[in-house]
């Protein structure tokens, strides 16, 4: 007799995300306060570990995620930044890295967009 039993995938989906965001400065500028572990949040707790010029930053974070970050001009005093937010624990953790994300991109914009 031959039974049957539904197995787990071998490799489980761990959850992130990418979110890009447009401003109105310098690159250079961005890419400068993005790669300074000092100018982040007290909050974030984040770690830099890889930063190459001109426009490539890698973070950690206490919750052992990771994010890769992007820098690029668009001319013209704009740029974009895309962040790759990955290794997050769950559905919960996407949503609270994307709130912390979003509130840094709005501290950053206060900062570099007067």
């Amino acid at each position: 007799m031959t039974s049957w039993r539904l197995r787990e995938p071998l490799l489980k989906q761990i959850p992130e995300f990418e979110l890009t965001e447009r401003f109105e400065a310098e690159a250079s500028q961005l890419f400068v306060m993005l790669s300074d572990a000092e100018r982040w949040p007290a909050d974030s707790i984040a770690r830099v570990l890889v930063v190459r010029a001109p426009g490539y930053v890698q973070v950690a974070f206490q919750d052992m995620s990771r994010a890769t970050i992007e820098v690029s001009s668009l001319g013209s005093g704009k740029c974009e930044v895309t962040v790759n937010h990955e290794l997050l624990a769950d559905n919960a953790a996407v949503e609270a890295q994307k709130g912390f994300w979003q509130g840094y991109f709005k501290q950053i914009r206060s900062q570099v967009e007067r």
